[in-house]
């Protein structure tokens, strides 16, 4: 599923699970590299708004899933609040030093090997603060090799490459919130969440696992069995089938303080309005403008799947509660 630019999820690219857009450049998180264990991040960067958008480059990275660099820790660390810890070191490291830029706060080494004329290639997936915006979100890319582990760095001498996207604490959190919910999803049903958002959803076949065979039965024969007498037929009672809803719904705030699963529009909705009434009574936060929450309530009751973020404001401190829904896989 594709996001535009309100984060609305659209219906054109099911690979798709959050989108950044930037002044000239986006990032798209897709999942279609899920059966390889891996989180697909596909970097463009464009021509602006004002001239058309043309694309200039692309960048096709990933982080794979597991390890102290991989994404369920990279997500785990954002919404745990410790990457903002992080940031707020680096910038103060970068002014006790008269650095231009902090340095980056998480980085991941990947790459992929030679492929026809394709050499080997290395490329970095990296978290740095921004100057203009809260984060950087930054994929470089350039001929590599292969060391003696098996792991993929820099050819010495070659030329990089590189995308950036800019992003806001709220972004950086929702799209940490997107990629670990469709993990969870992913996890517990692979084949009917790879139908939906895999690489078959573009006509592009993923890996089946394959029928388990029957077992081998003897050709040689058997001694007779003695007669055995056939018990009083028992009644069966009819098994209850389980209604599983169509849609869940994950309601959420940029503060960490936890994530809620509601399975009707209505109890998401009611989660919704509960979190609003507790941020105000815990630490004063208020809503501003309801033209947010209006947005958010219809496309919850409507059915939409999609982001839908709620602000809340205290002072000049602003807090996001996020609401996400999305088609059970069954």
């Amino acid at each position: 599923m594709a996001t535009d630019n309100n984060n609305r999820i659209k219906e054109k690219d099911n690979t798709v699970i959050y989108q950044i857009q930037g002044p000239k450049s986006f990032l798209k998180v897709k999942m279609d590299w899920a059966n390889i264990d891996k989180i697909h991040l596909s970097f463009v960067s464009h021509t602006g708004r004002a001239n058309g958008c043309a694309q200039v480059s692309h960048i096709e990275g990933a982080l794979r899933i597991n390890g102290s660099d991989g994404a369920l820790y990279f997500c785990e660390a954002i919404l745990s609040g410790s990457m903002a810890t992080r940031r707020q070191r680096a910038i103060k490291e970068a002014q006790a030093s008269n650095s231009k830029y902090p340095q980056p706060i998480f980085t991941y080494n990947g790459g992929s090997d030679a492929k026809g004329e394709r050499p080997v290639m290395w490329r970095q997936i990296s978290l740095a603060p921004g100057a203009k915006t809260d984060y950087v979100l930054q994929v470089t890319e350039a001929e590599g090799v292969k060391n003696d582990l098996g792991g993929f760095q820099k050819k010495q001498g070659a030329k990089s490459t590189f995308i950036s996207v800019g992003c806001s604490r709220q972004e950086l959190v929702a799209m940490a919130s997107a990629i670990k919910l469709h993990w969870t999803a992913y996890i517990a049903n692979p084949t009917g969440y790879m139908a939906i958002h895999g690489r078959e959803a573009n006509g592009m076949p993923f890996p089946m696992e394959p029928a388990p065979k029957p077992a081998a039965t003897s050709a040689l024969p058997t001694a007779p069995q003695p007669a055995q007498q056939t018990p009083a037929p028992v009644p069966v009672s009819t098994p209850v089938q389980a209604t599983l809803p169509d849609m869940a719904y994950a309601v959420y705030d940029s503060m960490g303080e936890g994530m809620e699963i509601a399975i009707t529009s209505d109890k998401a909705l009611e989660t919704l309005q509960r979190k609003i009434k507790d941020a105000k009574a815990s630490g004063g936060w208020v809503r501003r403008d309801n033209t947010k929450y209006e947005s958010a309530k219809a496309n919850i009751l409507s059915g939409a799947n999609g982001i839908f973020p709620v602000e809340l404001c205290k002072g000049d401190e602003s807090m996001q509660i996020f609401v996400v829904t999305c088609r059970v896989v069954k």
